[in-house]
């Protein structure tokens, strides 16, 4: 009985004790982290998560490894470019060699969702944000609209359907069937043409601007031009390019120049990525993946441009470019007899063959 009496007392004694406490005695919410819930009830937070959308753009071009971003899929593993020969192996879709399994697949697929989920969060919560302007949320919202459509745009030329996901979703979530091309085309569409109809977005960002580099008006025209070349709906896609005309873009007159660093914010530039400088000690990792081994220490250079794509530029004159009329007979050798036209010496100060031949 008296055992009994004792807890009994105890836990009258502990009970007064939790109750004779302040409220946040028991709050476990950590003071260091704040909820995904929570930053839409902050005006500049929620400003860093719509920036952090356009953050997952930079896995594109290059990852932290410098060599492996996305772009991959888009310019060395089509028609124009190719890989040296000491990274073949990093290029299974080159040689048709890769399978599902493929970490390239994996790691592109998981890129691309990161970012379309971010925007989905965006899009789906930032209406009740105090602090922000109606026009600023709207502007907002077509941004991310403009990003969802562009990574499911690219998505699907690879794929050609895959899970649409429109609406924030957890992990467990996560368990659609994959949607036809055409549906992926159709959401691609509407969510471009809400941002070509969005007033609160700007047709174009001055070059001075703090905001350059954000997504416009003539950006969302240009895709859905882009996507109605796809569906072969040429009408549609000519009279999108044409709107950006209108909107001060034109193309610069010294293509060579066009690249220098001094035009990069010129009136033919659309849609960039701007890349901060000497992140690293080496340049932006744009510059270490795709510029030479004298580019900011040490460039990488293992993206070229193939000899067809170099090819396929005209002469000065406007002509068409052959090789046969520098070199007579030219496109009758083999590839081994055209690579003595191609020895070049590299700092090593040994000689190597350049086989430029398709």
């Amino acid at each position: 009985m008296k055992k009994t009496i004792s807890i009994i007392t105890f836990g009258g004694i502990l009970m007064l004790f939790v109750y004779a406490c302040s409220a946040d005695f028991l709050d476990t919410k950590p003071a260091n982290v704040i909820s995904t819930a929570g930053v839409w009830d902050n005006a500049d937070l929620a400003v860093q998560v719509v920036n952090g959308v356009y953050n997952a753009l930079r896995a594109d071009y290059a990852t932290n490894s410098g060599y492996d971003g996305d772009l991959h899929f888009y310019d060395y593993r089509s028609s124009i470019m190719d890989m040296d020969r000491n990274w073949i192996w990093h290029t299974p879709t080159l040689f048709g060699v890769a399978t599902p399994s493929s970490t390239e697949f994996l790691s592109a697929w998981k890129r691309y969702y990161e970012l379309i989920h971010r925007a989905n969060d965006v899009i789906a919560n930032i209406k009740k944000t105090p602090g922000l302007s109606d026009g600023k949320k709207a502007q907002y919202i077509a941004e991310c609209k403009f990003l969802r459509a562009y990574n499911y745009y690219r998505m699907n030329i690879l794929w050609k359907g895959v899970p649409l996901y429109l609406e924030p979703v957890t992990a467990e979530e996560c368990i659609k069937g994959r949607s036809t091309e055409q549906e992926i085309w159709d959401a691609v569409l509407t969510d471009l043409t809400a941002c070509v109809e969005e007033s609160n977005l700007p047709e174009k960002y001055a070059a001075s601007s703090s905001e350059y580099g954000r997504i416009t008006k003539a950006a969302a025209y240009s895709l859905r031009g882009k996507t109605y070349l796809w569906l072969k709906q040429y009408d549609k896609a000519e009279d999108d390019f044409r709107a950006i005309t209108k909107m001060g873009y034109s193309l610069f007159g010294d293509y060579k120049a066009l690249f220098k660093e001094a035009n990069e914010r010129c009136d033919e530039m659309i849609f960039t990525i701007p890349c901060i400088e000497n992140p690293s000690g080496y340049g932006s990792v744009f510059n270490w993946a795709f510029g030479n081994r004298t580019t900011s220490g040490s460039g990488w250079n293992n993206y070229l441009p193939n000899p067809a794509f170099v090819d396929s530029y005209e002469c000065v004159d406007g002509k068409p470019f052959s090789w046969d009329d520098y070199l007579p007979g030219y496109s009758t050798m083999t590839p081994r007899e055209r690579s003595v036209f191609f020895l070049t010496l590299i700092p090593q100060h040994y000689y190597k063959l350049n086989f430029l031949s398709t």
